[in-house]
């Protein structure tokens, strides 16, 4: 089926991924686990106590969160991936009391997602989150130019450079239900004005390994 006759997965599709869909050879990529470092790093940075990780996948970034003594509660729609909690996301707040979690981890799941609910659930965010909400979105665009360099000047800490020169890349995932910048409709600024409607955000950024990742961190109102 091609990406025009497909628009994203439905929630009992979503459901129903086996396991192995989260483990196999095409996550053995450096962009795949520079992303999920990427992650760690944010969430470490931000020092909560209490995680509420949305869409564990293979459980790399709970695990290892865990293991470094964070509390981490896991929540997806997929029992198959063994989550603390199985639900829809479109319903958090059945599961959740409000300010249940220091920081909320949503990681490339919310594309799965019709945009409809995109307001729906930033709103439940907002309630259920303490201090922190990162969320993470594929944005489609072409490199035209991808500039990074790490050096060091005796004296001097390390100095980095790490700019890259894009065009928008109008096609999405056959998978995902959106994506930012594969339409107008879905342009970065759109899907910002479209947070500060329920959250505060507070900072956005491609990350520098995986450039088709989109983070933003966010507050509750």
């Amino acid at each position: 089926m091609s990406a025009e006759e497909r628009n994203g997965r439905t929630f009992d599709e979503e459901a129903s991924l086996p396991y192995e869909r989260y483990v196999n050879t095409e996550y053995f990529t450096r962009a795949q686990f520079d992303s999920l470092v990427s992650q760690l790093l944010v969430v470490a940075e931000l020092k909560p106590q209490t995680v509420l990780e949305i869409g564990p996948g293979n459980g790399f970034v709970s695990s290892f969160l865990k293991k470094s003594g964070f509390k981490v509660t896991t929540f997806d729609i997929n029992a198959n991936l063994k989550p603390d909690v199985v639900g829809n996301l479109a319903e958090l707040d059945r599961y959740f009391e409000d300010k249940s979690f220091d920081l909320i981890l949503c990681a490339e799941v919310l594309e799965h997602l019709p945009f409809e609910y995109f307001n729906l659930i930033l709103e439940k965010f907002n309630n259920i989150a303490k201090e922190h909400i990162v969320i993470t979105l594929p944005r489609q665009h072409r490199i035209l130019l991808d500039l990074r360099v790490l050096f060091k000047i005796p004296f001097i800490p390390y100095q980095k450079i790490n700019w890259f020169l894009r065009i928008p890349n109008r096609t999405k995932w056959e998978e995902h239900h959106w994506e930012i910048d594969y339409s107008p409709d879905f342009s970065l600024e759109k899907i910002k004005n479209a947070m500060r409607q329920n959250l505060n955000l507070v900072r956005s950024w491609v990350d520098e390994r995986h450039r088709t990742h989109q983070f933003f961190i966010l507050k509750p109102l």
